[in-house]
């Protein structure tokens, strides 16, 4: 549980910490499938996250373009290259993800995706994706987080 987009923001940075402490090496992308209600806490969380992995740029949602890749440089964490930012709110058609190179991408051990909307292509998410759900509080910014792994 979350009561703040701070404490939301602190959330997806200890998480891409874990991530990335983790010593395996799988054999494609580490994915995170995020979904939840308009405004529940996805893009702050991996606001979070990506400070979590050294991620210097502003974040900010893809929503009409889909997708943003930040390089990820330096000892940490030395085992991923790329972390992929992919908004599918908007996607009519998950073909669509096919013309930007999602399989590709998922298919790279050196990426960590984390994907907003995940819903709407669970087809295409891998199955040992790690699911998170956001649903609000009872309070105004109060968020509760759920991680399946």
């Amino acid at each position: 549980m979350s009561s703040s987009s701070v404490e939301t923001e602190r959330l997806g940075e200890a998480f891409a910490k874990t991530l990335a402490a983790k010593k395996t090496q799988g054999k494609h992308a580490v994915v995170v499938a995020l979904r939840g209600d308009l405004g529940a806490g996805k893009t702050t969380f991996i606001k979070g996250f990506a400070k979590g992995l050294g991620v210097r740029r502003r974040i900010v949602s893809p929503t009409f373009i889909i997708m943003r890749r930040f390089g990820i440089r330096g000892a940490r964490p030395a085992r991923f290259k790329n972390f992929y930012h992919f908004d599918v709110y908007r996607l009519r058609d998950a073909a669509a993800l096919e013309v930007i190179g999602f399989r590709e991408i998922i298919a790279d051990p050196r990426a960590i995706v984390l994907i907003e909307w995940a819903d709407k292509i669970k087809r295409m998410v891998p199955k040992d994706a790690v699911w998170i759900a956001f649903r609000h509080g009872k309070g105004q910014e109060e968020r509760i987080v759920y991680i399946n792994n």
